[in-house]
């Protein structure tokens, strides 16, 4: 299960975003989202949980927390 975390700071590293979630469970993937010209973070990106309680929990703890200085938004990732 995964999460979709918004307004990160344009900077942000995959392994600071594993980092971040990595307090509240088993983390799978995290990633950035990058423009595929310029490679540049488009302020937006994924972590998937290897536990489905934990995404859940990702989003109650770590909503409007702060990572890199601003202030992050975390849903649930809802499939294409």
């Amino acid at each position: 299960s995964s999460v979709f975390v918004r307004n990160l700071a344009f900077d942000t590293t995959d392994q600071a975003l594993e980092q971040h979630f990595g307090s509240v469970g088993p983390v799978r993937e995290a990633w950035v989202v990058r423009d595929r010209k310029t490679k540049e973070s488009r302020g937006f990106g994924f972590v998937g949980f290897v536990l489905a309680d934990d995404a859940q929990r990702a989003v109650q703890e770590q909503n409007g927390s702060l990572l890199g200085g601003r202030k992050i938004t975390v849903d649930l990732a809802k499939k294409k």
